[in-house]
């Protein structure tokens, strides 16, 4: 990914950084903190690159035990952006984000975890920790308004859908229990719970907002 990243900032670059149709976007989205860069194709036509990165840490309840989750955002798309109406900043974008998006777990069990269908003591369980994970190409469909490769300054905003797939859970257990037959069949059970608990991440909201600057002007 960080050399795909790499060969598309040259090939913008290459124009050089004063060529016409060539601009800078900040943005700040539920992707993440981020930069684009946008490069015009022919007249109604953009191509976007874009990073995206953050960190975010919540506490959430899932089939029955507490957890602490650590969201951890790090992606990079590519887009093509299709202006139909010469001269305006709406845009319909599609195109895909490199994924690297997942989400890390702590339990919160206090005295006891409710796994599967059994219920374990916390000196048995140990620490529970646990992934969820996505696919690592997600199809990007949005629309939005502005065009960084027209005028000076510009406001920027998206709304749109990444197609990540539905989440991969992996927990795993550090205590005595943990090599035991009838608790990993309990375990692998809990997983395929949280899979379904967190299945509303499957389609994944892209809302943003930022500031372009026309590099050419």
């Amino acid at each position: 990914m960080k050399k795909f990243l790499v060969v598309i900032v040259m090939l913008f670059w290459a124009h050089s950084a004063y060529a016409i149709g060539l601009g800078v976007t900040g943005k700040a989205s539920s992707l993440g903190i981020g930069i684009e860069v946008t490069k015009s194709l022919v007249p109604m036509v953009n191509i976007r690159g874009g990073v995206n990165f953050f960190n975010y840490t919540f506490n959430r309840t899932k089939s029955g035990n507490d957890y602490d989750f650590d969201l951890k955002l790090k992606s990079f798309s590519i887009l093509v952006d299709l202006h139909p109406i010469l001269g305006r900043g709406f845009r319909i974008s599609g195109g895909v984000v490199f994924n690297d998006n997942h989400m890390e777990m702590l339990g919160l069990g206090g005295g006891s975890y409710s796994i599967g269908n059994q219920t374990y003591t916390a000196a048995d369980i140990g620490v529970l920790r646990g992934t969820v994970d996505f696919k690592p190409i997600a199809p990007y469909l949005g629309i939005g308004w502005g065009n960084a490769t027209s005028g000076r300054f510009g406001i920027a905003m998206d709304l749109g859908l990444a197609f990540q797939g539905s989440p991969q859970v992996a927990l795993v257990a550090s205590g005595p229990i943990s090599s035991n037959p009838i608790f990993i069949q309990e375990l692998n059970r809990e997983n395929r719970e949280l899979e379904n608990d967190t299945r509303e991440f499957k389609y994944y909201p892209v809302i943003g907002v930022g500031l372009s600057f026309n590099l050419g002007l």
